[in-house]
């Protein structure tokens, strides 16, 4: 089923496939998600004890990255720049909380082996490291870090709404759910933004698509919902789902500024999913649609709708 959520995604994505792909930075940035235990570490030479080292957690929302030093400890904010298209991959690490170290920044470099993250940072507002190494001297940091999955760690973590400064914001849906920026352009001069949700351990997917245009007369609205609707059911067809079974939504007018509308279908692995989907109607156009294995899932899931609210 996991397979399939993510064909899902692949579905609803391909509704705005003229759209420009996520640039570099934006796909590794996707890497960093989520949270992350400390393996090991050396700073200036000296290894770090394994009592300290296994407290240590890091969890990269966005581009805010935060560390704790022990259960009970709460997480400290920073600010991470990526830059992959050095070798060694560089990151920067800017210290965002009130302090004699705000503002500061830590110069680094990373790499990635599967779940498997290696950072090395210089001293503060020191020159970059070219090499994974800390000697005696050197003033480096290096630290080694596991990816955790969902259920295998000891930092459960709350739901990561959506937050579009001065555009849009919608809460997470649950605990663990975090949503994420998939791809943003412009197409025939109209801004296009799409986000996905989802949580480790979950095969459910929601993905939001954000058109900067409104809808403003009851004839618009007619033909984005059923533009919506269609598009969507052309897509899933393509990508080998069959017996897609829901009614079209209502288009007499007056057209509702929120509209809600399910279907079930026959995934290409011949397992069943179910689809909650809304339209959305405002200073933009939204289009909210939910993948999940269940009925009661997908009616539950796509009710976050209603928490979606403009930021005029």
């Amino acid at each position: 089923m996991r397979g399939v959520g993510l064909l899902l995604i692949s579905v609803v994505l391909q509704l705005g496939a003229d759209a420009p792909k996520p640039n570099r930075v934006e796909t590794e940035l996707a890497r960093f998600q989520g949270t992350w235990q400390q393996l090991s570490g050396v700073v200036n030479g000296v290894a770090l004890p394994s009592e300290v080292v296994q407290e240590t957690h890091v969890r990269f929302r966005g581009n805010q990255k935060s560390v704790r030093a022990g259960v009970s400890s709460p997480f400290a904010g920073l600010t991470v720049v990526l830059n992959p298209g050095e070798s060694p991959k560089q990151i920067d690490v800017k210290a965002d909380e009130d302090g004699a170290a705000k503002g500061s920044v830590s110069r680094g470099i990373y790499q990635f082996d599967e779940d498997t993250l290696t950072i090395c940072n210089g001293a503060i507002d020191d020159k970059r490291p070219t090499e994974f190494t800390s000697k005696p001297g050197s003033g480096r940091n290096l630290q080694v870090f596991r990816r955790l999955h969902f259920g295998d760690g000891p930092e459960p973590g709350k739901g990561t709404p959506l937050e579009v400064p001065g555009v849009v914001s919608i809460a997470a849906p649950g605990e663990e759910f975090v949503w994420t920026s998939v791809r943003s352009g412009v197409t025939d001069g109209v801004e296009t933004r799409t986000y996905a949700c989802s949580k480790e351990g979950s095969t459910a997917a929601i993905v939001l698509t954000m058109v900067r245009h409104s809808a403003d007369t009851e004839a618009a609205k007619v033909a984005t919902l059923k533009g919506h609707f269609n598009g969507l059911l052309l897509s899933l067809r393509k990508f080998g789902f069959t017996e897609i079974r829901g009614p079209q939504p209502s288009l007499e007018p007056p057209i509702p500024a929120r509209t809600l509308y399910s279907a079930s279908m026959t995934g290409p692995d011949g397992q069943t999913t179910y689809l909650g989907a809304a339209t959305v109607f405002g200073k933009c156009t939204y289009s909210l649609q939910v993948f999940a294995p269940t009925e009661k899932e997908a009616k539950r899931l796509v009710q976050v709708v209603e928490t979606l609210k403009e930021n005029r």
